[in-house]
């Protein structure tokens, strides 16, 4: 069979009209009709399906459902559809259907080889937490919310029939390989295995203590089980026992996958897939996948092993032990900023990767790992200069042509601010959280500490470079606001407490230096007069979380506010309106970027994922 899959992908048809040069400005007057324009990024891995022949891998994410070929896994495309959060995937027998089940409580089945999505249901009424075809690929089993388990006719698309919720979430569910019995656990180490056809309870098992996160049938039909409490166990479903098992030392389990010739595999915990008998857990080898990412997701077909982390999707070939495939899945695009041209977007994620996008052509262009952490900050200096802050509080200068990079100095801590100090960006400024301000020339990679608070976190820092006005937030929910002169602070600063308990979390200073926003825990957004700092702000309370993320357009006439209920928001500078708001991003949103003529806005997102922004 050919496939021929028409993808729609994540990206709005009126975006795609737009090119960078084509979109204005974003503006009071044009900011509510921003749009998302393109989604940069693949998400976060969450589950693995390949197709019958084993030549495509289906990627449950954090966005949606990526599909690929496994002989050319970075050629990855993403099923129709708008954004959603899909927590386990299932593959019909035959090849013909894909189906996900997600945190918005949608169950979405995908026609294959045309791609199309062709249904989406509601019917749980909660959180789609598992789902599996049976062998003959006539029925489709899902679980989640108060509806419990529902068998599909898979032709109609209809439910068949329901077996009630039992008062616990269901976590895994499996279908025997002769589809007679369906096997469901959940939070409590329950087992039930249940008569397919009537829904009547066949067997119930204990397997002891912890949620159970993975079921598995083995092709003479025994059923395995395993959970967070590292313990795998078999059970014979006919007699109703156990009949072997072994313990994966402290680990939990988290996904398992059988081979042909019934060995299993199993991932969680730790970055390595194991191969062992599931009877007596007799190791066949085992695998090391990327370090320090955990995986928790497995598929095998044939002689192909597919892992998933939360940041990286990989391909084994089981016989030599070699990686074959790769794709890269952030768990989290943490900062960004365009090149001063426009052309180039960096993006700095928590698997200590710095990703180039070109922004005509929404294409990765390359890849800079800084080895040391979360990106925190990305700043250019130049069109061939970046620097970055990374979370072991080092600042590193990277060519994003070449990938050359040196470290030109440490903070103790993790870095909560950076920010050039004037227009050549010669100099920045770097606060972290023990307490200390620095100004590093970036040519010399000298570092002077101007300030440093004992006993005291800096949380936000804002500049802006003409007027040279500095703001800085602290853990004890002060925000102090400062000259700048001779690569300094003034003495003498404005302070002022937020009030209550809040915290600032995110600061921006207007271009001409005049409006001062703080971006704080308690989902305020206050707009200070800096002139006149005793003054009453404007203050907006319509965030339903915590501030991540503000940044003044280039000309200070609208600010981008960033927040943790997934929220992008243009707000007038002054903050007296809302101008537009919309959620592409499916997990809290968290840092803005304006290109230099405000054509683009590029935001970041814990779903791993960047989005380009921009007005029609």
């Amino acid at each position: 069979m050919r496939w021929r899959i028409a993808i729609l992908g994540l990206l709005l048809t009126a975006g795609l009209a737009l090119a960078q040069g084509d979109s204005p400005p974003i503006t009071p007057q044009t900011a509510g009709s921003l749009q998302p324009l393109a989604m940069l990024g693949n998400g976060e891995a969450n589950d693995l399906a390949f197709s019958p022949s084993g030549k495509l891998l289906a990627v449950a994410t954090s966005v949606g459902v990526l599909y690929t070929e496994t002989r050319a896994p970075e050629a990855t495309q993403r099923l129709e559809g708008a954004p959603f959060y899909a927590m386990r995937i299932a593959m019909r027998p035959d090849g013909a259907q894909i189906a996900a089940g997600s945190t918005d409580s949608t169950l979405r089945i995908w026609d294959l080889p045309s791609g199309k999505l062709i249904a989406q249901r509601t019917d749980h009424g909660g959180a789609v937490n598992a789902l599996a075809y049976s062998t003959d690929g006539q029925w489709l089993a899902t679980a989640g919310g108060e509806a419990g388990v529902i068998v599909w006719n898979v032709e109609s698309l209809e439910p068949a029939r329901t077996i009630p919720a039992s008062g616990e979430a269901v976590r895994a569910l499996a279908f025997s390989p002769d589809g007679r019995h369906i096997a469901t656990a959940g939070e409590l180490a329950a087992i039930t295995v249940w008569d397919a056809a009537t829904g009547e309870v066949v067997h119930e098992f204990q397997q002891g203590q912890g949620a159970i996160g993975s079921l598995v049938f083995l092709p003479d039909g025994r059923l395995v089980s395993g959970g967070e409490s590292g313990a795998v166990q078999v059970w014979d479903i006919e007699a109703g026992e156990q009949v072997g098992g072994y313990q994966n030392g402290d680990r939990p389990i988290w996904d398992m996958a059988v081979r042909d010739d019934g060995l299993l595999v199993t991932v969680g915990g730790d970055e390595y897939l194991r191969v062992q008998v599931a009877e007596s857990g007799e190791s066949h080898g085992e695998i090391a996948n990327m370090l320090h990412h955990r995986m928790r997701a497995v598929a095998v077909s044939g002689t192909l092993y597919a892992i998933a982390s939360a940041q990286d999707v990989s391909l084994w070939d089981s016989t030599s032990g070699t990686r074959v495939g790769w794709i890269r899945m952030p768990e989290k695009t943490e900062s960004a900023a365009f090149s001063p041209d426009g052309t180039i977007l960096a993006v700095g994620c928590t698997d200590g990767v710095i990703e180039f996008w070109d922004v005509a052509t929404r294409t990765l262009r390359s890849t800079v790992d800084l080895e040391r952490g979360s990106v925190m900050f990305v700043l250019y200096r130049s069109e061939n200069e970046i620097v970055a802050a990374a979370e072991d509080g080092t600042l590193v200068v990277v060519n994003p042509l070449t990938g050359d990079r040196r470290d030109i100095f440490a903070h103790e801590a993790r870095v909560s601010g950076l920010v050039s100090l004037n227009d050549d960006r010669d100099v920045v400024v770097s606060t972290a959280i023990d307490g200390t301000l620095r100004f590093t020339e970036i040519a010399a990679g000298i570092s002077a500490e101007r300030e440093r608070r004992d006993n005291t976190a800096f949380t936000a820092l804002a500049l802006t470079g003409a007027p040279g006005v500095a703001a800085l937030g602290t853990d004890d929910g002060y925000v102090t606001v400062a000259r700048v002169a001779e690569r300094r602070l003034r003495p003498n600063p404005d302070r002022f407490l937020l009030g209550g308990e809040a915290v600032a979390t995110a600061l921006a200073i207007s271009p001409n230096g005049r409006a001062l926003a703080v971006g704080s825990t308690d989902s305020a957004l206050r707009v200070f007069n800096v002139g006149n700092l005793q003054s009453p702000p404007h203050v907006l309370t319509s965030f339903f979380g915590p501030i991540t993320g503000i940044e003044f357009s280039p000309d200070g006439s609208v600010m981008a506010v960033t927040s943790q209920d997934n929220f992008v928001r243009l707000i007038a500078a002054d903050g007296s309106t809302v101008l537009y708001e919309g959620a592409a991003h499916t997990a809290p949103a968290l840092r803005p970027a304006f290109s230099s003529d405000a054509r683009l806005l590029a935001t970041t997102g814990e779903d791993g994922v960047t989005w380009l922004w921009g007005a029609s």
